[in-house]
């Protein structure tokens, strides 16, 4: 078992009395593969499924909207386990109909099963792309800048337009290139494939979309390719390099100790300095599942997974574990310029969030020092504009005495007496009284 390990990942390394029972007593491999078809399972086998790799922008013009089912479902969706938002359920019949000449025949009226498990929602797919322009953002105004490459990047239409819409180091921000169509991404295509066709990194006299809009890019920008890691790695650069595909590649043209790849569930830790790797591989896969974790990407291209540790120095409270892309790749370059200290690069670039308690919930008659200075603010701010009305009305009525203020004591005003006559009446008043 220890050789056919070394051949396929697949094989366990230890199996049950159950299993070896099972195993032994198999006469035919087309006897297990009957038994995993009757348990739902895809079997990419003659006579079960055929497999054909339908990916990009081919499958997503079919079917541009799909939701994403309930995570514990079945590995495999069959026509009528994909939920459209249009309502329409019969995916396997729209997809025979599409690719008729790759499919061959269909037996009878049935619709072809899908096997579309590694589809993720939408917001996955916004996330990395958020974060890898942080990334940049990061990366270009750090003292100890890398060179960053994105590799196993094959777009379609539906990542092409989040491109568009969130790398802005590459087509610039959307003022630039506001009044083009939306759906025109024709030269975001020549760009990519321009990076494809050629190993060394952009030069400014290439041909650009974003220079064609009024955007010049800084010569600094990731490398983007959709080859694979081996394709992009150079020995005399260290590269921190991003895996869009869960599908990784042999690499065969460095060595592998001096690649570090980062998973969030690795059961080794990174620790030390980082001097000694060439290449940094941060995959962006879902670490919540097993089928799509970088851990088993990992496993399967036969590279030594390490994680982060953060266990080993801070204590960690509250939170996930897995890091963003630029929250890991901050973390690595720390290390790397401060030549091993992950302490403080830890304590530097990760959420004070992750390291303090919860806070518990105020009761209602407990009030901060924030809210109560902002009352004690609304209370004299009331007051001004009171006593501005009430001088208002004083001035409008004169002849009307102001009435008392509600805080005020009833006598602790003096009395006001106003004369019916003025001081000089009441004098000429008095003096033509007086006999003569």
């Amino acid at each position: 078992m220890e050789v056919l390990y070394e051949i396929s990942t697949e094989v366990p390394r230890a199996l049950s009395d159950d299993d070896w029972h099972f195993y032994l007593n198999l006469q035919d491999i087309r006897e297990e593969q009957q038994i995993r078809h009757n348990r739902g399972e895809m079997v990419y086998a003659p006579g079960f499924h055929t497999y054909f790799d339908i990916r990009g922008q081919y499958f997503r013009r079919t079917k541009q909207s799909v939701a994403i089912i309930d995570s514990c479902a079945k590995s495999f969706m069959s026509s009528h386990d994909i939920a459209f938002m249009s309502g329409e359920e019969d995916c396997g019949h729209d997809i025979y109909k599409h690719f008729h000449s790759m499919l061959g025949f269909v037996k009878g009226n049935e619709n072809p099963s899908i096997d579309g498990y590694l589809l993720l929602p939408d917001i996955a797919t916004l996330n990395i792309w958020s974060q890898i322009q942080r990334l940049h953002d990061a990366n270009w105004f750090s003292r100890c800048p890398f060179p960053v490459s994105i590799v196993n990047l094959l777009a379609d239409d539906r990542l092409a337009r989040y491109i568009k819409r969130y790398w802005l180091f590459l087509c610039g921000p959307k003022r630039v290139h506001g009044g083009e169509d939306e759906d025109d991404f024709s030269q975001l295509y020549n760009e990519l494939d321009a990076y494809s066709d050629s190993g060394s990194e952009r030069s400014n006299s290439d041909s650009s979309t974003s220079e064609e809009e009024g955007f010049t890019p800084h010569p600094f920008i990731p490398t983007i390719s959709s080859r694979s890691i081996r394709d992009n790695l150079n020995k005399d650069v260290r590269d921190v390099l991003f895996d869009i595909d869960v599908k990784l590649f042999e690499m065969r043209k460095c060595n592998l100790e001096e690649v570090v790849y980062i998973s969030g569930s690795a059961p080794r830790l990174l620790d030390g300095p980082l001097t000694n790797y060439k290449a940094v591989v941060i995959c962006t896969s879902y670490d919540f599942q097993p089928w799509s974790s970088s851990l088993s990407a990992a496993r399967a291209d036969r590279l030594t997974p390490f994680r982060i540790p953060l266990d080993r120095y801070v204590k960690w409270e509250r939170g996930q574990k897995v890091m963003p892309v630029d929250v890991t790749a901050n973390i690595i370059r720390t290390v790397y310029s401060n030549d091993g200290d992950w302490k403080s690069a830890i304590l530097e670039n990760v959420p004070e969030y992750h390291f303090t308690k919860d806070r518990p919930t105020s009761k209602r008659h407990e009030r901060s020092a924030i809210n109560i200075e902002r009352l004690n603010r609304l209370k004299a701010l009331e007051e001004a504009m009171l006593e501005m009305d009430r001088r208002r009305i004083d001035a409008l009525e004169k002849s009307k005495p102001r009435k008392a203020f509600a805080n005020e004591q009833p006598g602790s005003r003096k009395r006001i007496y106003e004369h019916r006559y003025s001081r000089e009446e009441r004098r000429a008043r008095t003096g033509s009284q007086k006999p003569s």
